[in-house]
């Protein structure tokens, strides 16, 4: 439950509303699977959803994935196409 200021007053009073969802940004996610991290993100979002929290994942789309899932009830998948910056992130 969320508190928010009642009208004409300085006192807080709870208030019936959604939370807003918590968001990960991540360069890879389900259905790809490269390695330990995007496994780890997958246990953590995972475990956030069991615990009641919304959450939401915003990624690339490397595999043709689509664009936007709810991979269980609470998690929900956004994906946008690859940013390749070339040279401009890389020092080597």
């Amino acid at each position: 439950m969320n508190t928010a200021v009642a009208p004409g007053t300085d006192r807080l009073r709870p208030v019936e509303r959604e939370a807003e969802p918590i968001c990960f940004l991540c360069a890879r996610f389900r259905p790809e699977q490269y390695g330990g991290v995007e496994e780890r993100l997958w246990h953590v979002t995972s475990e956030m959803v069991r615990q009641g929290h919304r959450v939401e994942v915003l990624t690339e789309n490397r595999s043709g994935a689509p664009a936007e899932e709810t991979l269980v009830p609470g998690l929900h998948v956004k994906r946008f196409a690859p940013f390749h910056p070339g040279r401009q992130w890389r020092w080597y």
